[in-house]
């Protein structure tokens, strides 16, 4: 009780309760549990997927469904919980029972039956067993059409490769389980056979078809099923990346279940997620974004299949999103509908707490058994023949020898082979392993006192062999075989033998197999059977295998595929080759039946596949749940974001292709957004050779992207993985309350997440967020405070063009940008102030003072306000707070009086602080007066003298001046509270210094004139406090930036600054 206390679920009212009938869930373990129990109560969970390892058999199946049903109607469910499995036949079954549950073939061996009746039959006595137990619900038929059969996982659970067939078969399974009283769920949509199977598992699989070759082929069987009335649509979770379509998981895709599912092909029944535990899904995603994301593209039901803890992470994850408003209300009640309507269906508490059980079983195995052996009987194929080999029988004495070879393989899950297997590991009292090796023993199956001591992959063929043994009343020898090809135990085998079977499953998968099935065949037919070494009073046929003198023959080897019939379907060489589709128990008493004449095989193979291909593009839809950034839990995550970025910058991270081309920040200057694959370096060309460290993010930080001003509000967002914690993306927003802007600062997205729709969804949302405010009047795309990108990235013309038209998609003009850079000026202290700003005195005087603290707000804060910049006003108030490592240069016309009051204590405080940032003057520079096209900068020496600058200070009245500032500059060092916000200040292999936002007076007609002025300041004093290197964070690209270049600076990154009315948004 105290375990069942700590997992009870928090108090929801009555609506969040009813959410919980959109999950599946599943759980460990035969019995109930506390966790499923707490499911079922407490989050009214409405639907429990059972797997093999819940189900013992039939009659424990039918104990613990009732008891689950028992829960929920104590509950107080209205309706009965859907409890559904995976029945589909051939190996892919959860309910094993060799007494009362029977055994069909897969969807591909009752196709080889030719005949859709059967199917009907077949499907209808499955539903019959599993609603004897209590399941309502059976994930199936299987409506994938097969486009590559070799290499397709999905296999024998295919019909096959022509969609009309698919089709066929599709519509009459899903009509006989109805028949048999269950609901449907036709898999896997939108297609999992044309799969390209990636090496990791990790990886998703994807769909490279395009939509118009997908209602070709792959959707065909879906619509026919549709059309029919299928109750529910399990959409799968692989990708989708063709023409038009860019989807990382089809469940979570809108453009895949509203689009395509529901609109083009008018499915209004129940939508099933795939699970979102699948590793792929969990690690790229996370369970409670990706729960979220399925709800809102369209699932009715989203499947979960095995952690408590993860389920709960799914529970909360709707439940934010939801609170959120990423998931409506409505959207919740068309859920409930859909599957309540499913439920009132198919099923009623009637039915649901009174199962048949083991009664109806009984009754239904005599007829059900002769339906097995009917349908398995007529699905073995015999491809080919050529030599005449069956019966067996036909070319075999009694005293000759038939070898069979077999691969390891692991047993099928709910298999007598499987239970075996568990039964003798629990009695030697350590799990069965070694299926990596071939046995080294040979078995003759015709013994009665077979070894015991027989690894797994053996035992799952071990009754083949004592069927062949049986029937033949002969001497069969057994041994397998593995990735260590034909060993000498094989080569001694076949020698003794006079007939060989070779059994492969799935060989174009398993690469050994093929290899070991080829090197077999030719040992065979180069081995010659003298004869006189047979019995010569045979009065069986062998003339067709004697040479022309009567004495000489070829091996027989007869190759039976027991799983995908794609082996060797087109390799001649193998002269006779038989399929069954599947190997449990009742496929090869089926195949030894046929092999040794007693059925007529009359099975027949699907047709030839041929493989489409598509080219790929990128144009995502995909929306991502997106949370508010939460410092606590997101920074160290989100630096680990900012070191992935970076190391992908440079070729370090693993899914580099190369050295300059793998950045994916959204708004990063070689970003990967949303579709586009084009990538380049961030450095600037004409200075990669001088640069210490090109990359935007260089130095950069979590505590970079925040503020903390008063007269800024920020909000930032992340797209995180709530399993993981790891940030998938990241965006940085602020609102400036001086100028009403609201500004996206950054979007960054992780390298392995690109083009998958992340900086869209981040985009959205913040362009949301920003317009919730009030007094918003503007929205800008880039920001100069923190100053990591001050607009979208220009240093290549490709990347440009591409990021504009992206941005131009979202909504933005491109006809409101303007052209900004951070420029850097290198080896400061060798510079040499060029000649052109040296000269002499001309008539328009203007002097110059430096300012420390919050003293001098007002009158700094009122000159710049003649700025409409976003962000001067914040940098100049931070700076004023920055202490002795900030400070303001400020210029006004010579001659006028103190433009500040009470300056005298805090000057004399700057005058004994060594760290002034600038003293205007300093020893031994040498530069004398200097002029700049007849504004004389009133230098003395090499500037403005220490004493004299200070001396002015100390002789300022307590009263306010009436004259106002001409000019300013913030100058700062890498100490400062604005170095934070500035990176490439914060440079740790260099002394660097900043130089911020000059700001001139509209009254003063040399702009550019007055601005290199302050900056030579700037630059002075940041070589006298050792500076080696001056960073200029923001310059306006529009003709300043070739006057700096004269001065000696460089273009560090070059960047184009979006604005839009806020109230025009979207028109």
């Amino acid at each position: 009780m105290a375990a069942r206390a700590d997992m009870a679920a928090p108090e929801w009212d009555a609506n969040l309760r009813q959410m919980g009938q959109l999950f599946v869930m599943g759980f460990d373990g035969t019995t109930v549990d506390p966790q499923i129990r707490s499911l079922i109560e407490d989050y009214h969970l409405g639907a429990i997927l059972l797997s093999a390892k819940n189900l013992k058999s039939a009659d424990e199946t039918a104990k613990l469904v009732l008891e689950l049903q028992t829960i929920a109607r104590q509950a107080g469910h209205q309706l009965p919980l859907l409890i559904g499995l995976d029945q589909e036949n051939g190996g892919v079954n959860s309910l094993f029972d060799d007494t009362y549950i029977r055994q069909f073939p897969s969807a591909m061996g009752v196709a080889a039956t030719g005949s859709t009746k059967l199917a009907r039959e077949v499907a209808k006595a499955t539903a019959q067993e599993l609603r004897a137990v209590g399941v309502n619900w059976i994930l199936g038929p299987v409506l994938d059409v097969l486009t590559d059969g070799k290499n397709q996982p999905l296999g024998v659970r295919s019909v096959g490769d022509d969609p009309q067939e698919v089709a066929t078969y599709g519509v009459e399974s899903m009509k006989g389980y109805q028949d048999g009283g269950v609901a449907t769920c036709g898999k896997h949509f939108p297609s999992y056979g044309n799969l390209e199977v990636m090496v990791s598992q990790s990886d998703v699989p994807v769909i490279t078809d395009t939509v118009d070759q997908l209602r070709l082929s792959a959707l065909v069987p879906f619509r026919s099923a549709i059309s029919q009335g299928l109750d529910s649509m399990i959409v799968g979770g692989c990708s989708m990346i063709s023409q038009g379509m860019n989807v990382m998981h089809a469940c979570l895709s809108e453009e895949v279940i509203e689009d395509l599912l529901r609109s083009d092909l008018g499915f209004q029944g129940v939508v099933v997620s795939d699970c979102l535990e699948m590793e792929a899904l969990s690690s790229n995603i996370g369970v409670g974004g990706g729960t979220v994301m399925a709800l809102k593209a369209g699932c009715d039901l989203v499947l979960l299949c095995r952690s408590f803890t993860v389920q709960q992470e799914a529970i909360s994850g709707l439940r934010l999103g939801v609170e959120n408003g990423m998931i409506s209300k409505e959207r919740i009640r068309q859920s409930l509908a859909r599957v309540s309507a499913m439920k009132a269906r198919r099923t009623n508490w009637e039915q649901a707490l009174n199962p048949p059980g083991i009664s109806l079983l009984s009754r239904l195995r005599p007829s059900h058994t002769n339906l097995s052996m009917q349908a398995y009987n007529s699905s073995i194929t015999v491809v080919r023949d050529r030599g005449n080999l069956l019966p067996l029988s036909s070319i075999l004495e009694p005293d000759e020898e038939l070898l069979l070879l077999t691969p390891l393989v692991k047993p099928l899950p709910a298999s007598a082979a499987a239970a075996a297997t568990t039964a003798a590991a629990v009695a030697a009292g350590h799990a069965s392993g070694e299926r990596s090796r071939e046995s080294t023993n040979s078995i003759d199956a015709s013994s009665s006192s077979m070894s015991s001591n027989i690894k797994s992959g053996e035992a799952v063929f071990r009754e083949l062999g004592r069927s062949l043994a049986r029937r033949r009343n002969g001497r069969v020898l057994h041994t397998s075989y593995g990735a260590s090809g034909v060993r000498p135990i094989h080569e001694n085998l076949i020698n003794r033998a006079s007939a060989v079977i070779v059994v492969t499953a799935d060989s174009n998968r398993n690469l050994y197999q093929h290899g070991f099935t080829k090197h077999v065949s030719l040992i065979c037919n180069n081995s010659c059977m003298n004869s006189s070494t047979n019995n010569t009073s045979s009065t069986h046929n062998n003339s067709a295998r004697r040479n022309s003198a009567g004495y000489q023959r070829p091996k027989a080897v007869v190759v039976v595929a027991v799983s995908s019939p794609y082996d060797f379907a087109k390799d001649p060489t193998i002269g006779t080759y038989v399929c069954t589709y599947d190997f449990t128990d009742a496929a090869l008493q089926a195949l030894v039946r046929v092999l040794y004449g007693e059925v007529s095989p009359t099975g027949r193979m699907p047709g030839t596949l041929s493989k489409s291909t598509a080219r790929r593009t990128s144009q995502p839809r995909q929306q991502w749940l997106v949370e508010t950034w939460n410092a606590e839990r997101d920074s160290a995550a989100l630096d680990t974001l900012l070191t992935s970025i970076r190391e992908s910058e440079s070729g370090i991270g693993g899914s580099s292709s190369s050295s300059s081309s793998n950045v994916h920040n959204e708004m990063g200057a070689s970003s990967s957004i949303d579709g586009n694959s084009n990538s380049i370096s961030i450095s600037n060309s004409s200075n990669s050779s001088n640069s210490s460290n090109s990359s935007i993010l260089a130095n950069v930080r979590a505590d970079t992207f925040l503020l903390k001003s008063a007269d800024v509000q920020e909000c930032h967002l992340v797209v995180r993985n709530s399993s993981t914690h790891a940030i998938n993306g990241f965006c940085a927003t602020y609102f400036f309350r001086s100028t009403g802007t609201g500004v996206i600062g950054a979007i960054l997205v992780d390298p392995a997440r690109r083009r998958l729709g992340i900086g869209s969804s981040l985009h959205s949302r913040a362009i949301q967020t920003l317009r919730q405010h009030p007094d918003i009047k503007q929205l800008q795309l880039g920001s100069r405070l923190p100053g990591v990108y001050l607009g979208i990235p220009r240093t290549d013309p490709v990347e440009r063009r591409r990021l504009r038209r992206w941005f131009a998609k979202l909504g933005w003009s491109m006809a409101l940008s303007r052209p900004l850079c951070s420029m850097v000026l290198r080896d400061v202290q060798s510079w040499v102030q060029p000649d052109g700003l040296k000269g002499g005195r001309g008539s328009g005087e203007v002097e110059y003072d430096l300012v420390f603290g919050e003293e001098y707000a007002d009158t700094v804060i009122e000159h710049v306000r003649t700025s409409s910049r976003q962000g001067v006003a914040e940098v100049y108030r931070t700076a004023l707070a920055g202490g002795p490592h900030c400070g303001i240069i400020r210029a006004k016309k010579a001659g006028e009086t103190s433009i500040t009051s009470n300056a005298n204590g805090n000057a004399a405080s700057a005058n004994n602080n060594n760290n002034n940032l600038v003293n205007a003057g300093s020893e031994g520079d040498g530069d004398g007066e200097m002029v700049i096209d007849g504004l004389q900068l009133g230098l003395e020496e090499d500037g403005l003298a220490n004493d004299r600058l200070h001396g002015r200070l100390h002789g300022h009245s307590h009263g306010h001046g009436n004259e106002t500032l001409v000019g300013s500059v913030v100058v700062y060092n890498a100490r400062s509270s604005l170095a934070r916000l500035v990176p490439a200040v914060r440079e740790a292999r260099v002394r660097a210094g900043g130089i911020s936002s000059p700001v001139i007076s509209p009254s003063v007609g040399e702009y550019a004139m007055l601005v290199q002025g302050l900056i030579v300041l700037g630059i002075k004093e940041i070589r006298k406090q050792g500076g080696n290197t001056v960073i200029l964070d923001c310059v306006d690209g529009d003709g300043n930036s070739d006057s700096l270049t004269a001065m000696g600076f460089s273009v560090l990154h070059s960047f184009e600054e979006l604005t839009c009315d806020a109230a025009a948004w979207g028109r």
